[in-house]
């Protein structure tokens, strides 16, 4: 820190600027601007807003040294999207509007994806149980159709989180958090996991070393392997078949 400051400090008592500074030197000054310990969350779905994004929020970089101009803006561009760690967001926000990650998929590198059943909005669900509860009269079998549901809407938003995985090629570190994928009850979280439960074939079967490959196929010849790793877990079991059977690096304690 101290060095780059002398550094920059005699670029300025010569007369020069910043744009005459060496790359090596912007992009210092970028990281310092731009450059979070904390993931990155765009898109915050309501959940979201409620606890940990606000620390986010607090530290998000103010993106406004990329207006300043477009040769500075698109070298700070790189640093901002390449160098901190990003949310997916389960669905875009507006259909209509492409996301960052739409719009400069070359630049990520650090990615997580949030399994979380609170991600399928109030609204989808309680359309889901009231036409199950027109077709049934038992609760036992509105009860089972409504998990079955909840499950198909719950399907769509990790198909649409696989989608954008597929979308940015150059990525280097995947994290998963399953902590939350599950109905509350947890009645049917081991069954998703196994090979074959719904999350583990409709998403986690493309992040394993066999999957990677075909995932970002027709991206550098399908050949990058990011690493990734598995957060989540509540118990032994679920360790056994995510880092065991299936070979998902295991997170770091924090």
């Amino acid at each position: 820190m101290n060095d780059l400051m002398a550094m920059t400090q005699g670029y300025v008592e010569q007369g020069g600027t910043f744009g005459s500074c060496p790359t090596e030197i912007r992009n210092e000054i970028y990281r310092l601007c731009l450059v979070t310990h904390v993931e990155i969350v765009p898109y915050p779905q309501p959940h979201e807003r409620d606890m940990d994004y606000l620390s986010v929020k607090a530290q998000f970089p103010s993106p406004a040294l990329l207006a300043v101009n477009k040769i500075f803006g698109n070298e700070a561009r790189a640093v901002l999207y390449s160098e901190n760690v990003w949310r997916l967001p389960p669905i875009r926000p507006d259909p209509s509007m492409p996301t960052i990650y739409h719009r400069y998929p070359n630049l990520f590198r650090s990615v997580t994806v949030v399994f979380d059943q609170r991600d399928v909005s109030e609204e989808s669900k309680l359309a889901a149980s009231r036409s199950v509860h027109e077709k049934y009269t038992t609760f036992v079998k509105s009860a089972a159709e409504i998990h079955v549901k909840y499950a198909y809407l719950s399907w769509m938003v990790w198909s649409a989180k696989s989608e954008l995985l597929r979308s940015l090629p150059l990525l280097s570190s995947i994290t998963v958090q399953l902590e939350n994928f599950a109905c509350p009850g947890g009645c049917c979280r081991y069954g998703s996991l196994i090979e074959t439960g719904c999350l583990y074939k409709y998403f986690l079967k493309d992040l394993t070393p066999e999957g990677l490959p075909l995932l970002f196929r027709g991206s550098n010849d399908g050949q990058r392997k990011p690493r990734v790793v598995v957060k989540g877990l509540l118990n032994a079991a679920e360790r056994e078949v995510i880092h065991g059977k299936f070979g998902f690096e295991e997170a770091e304690e924090e």
